[in-house]
């Protein structure tokens, strides 16, 4: 796969797609794996049109992190690019607390070798197979939880 192709766009090409539904599932399954964190469990929404949330969603009570496409015009345009937003989960008791802000992964693509690698924030996370991608969401999304219940 050419550089090219892979960049700025990770969901304009099959092969990224198929890396961006990948990294969906190994994270469900890095999650089904840890199960809870201080007896508070992982839960997972598949997103419409099975799940209640609009899109993939790994929640933490009172926290997810949120799987979504950015499309290039909303609802019918090509997906563009692709995000993890971590932030709190709605419920109809809860309200929101002010913070922390949500945090927003801006995921890109590049090849290292002829292997295809995620990137986060352009230099956030730099080289990481989804199997490492998901093992930091889960850890980032641990961290947010514990920054939300401190605020």
């Amino acid at each position: 796969m050419v550089e090219a192709e892979l960049s700025g766009t990770p969901l304009s090409n099959d092969h990224g797609t198929a890396m961006w539904k990948g990294l969906i599932q190994v994270t469900c399954a890095t999650a089904k794996r840890v199960r809870d964190i201080y007896g508070v469990p992982f839960e997972w929404d598949d997103g419409l049109p099975r799940g209640k949330s609009q899109s993939p969603l790994l929640k933490l009570e009172p926290v997810g992190a949120q799987f979504k496409e950015v499309r290039s015009t909303p609802f019918v345009g090509a997906t563009r690019n692709c995000l993890v937003v971590f932030g709190w989960v709605a419920t109809p008791m809860d309200s929101r607390k002010q913070t922390p802000p949500d945090l927003r992964w801006i995921l890109t693509l590049s090849s290292n070798d002829g292997e295809v690698i995620w990137n986060v924030n352009q230099d956030k996370i730099i080289g990481a197979s989804s199997i490492e991608l998901a093992e930091q969401i889960v850890k980032q999304l641990i961290e947010y939880r514990d920054e939300y219940q401190k605020a």
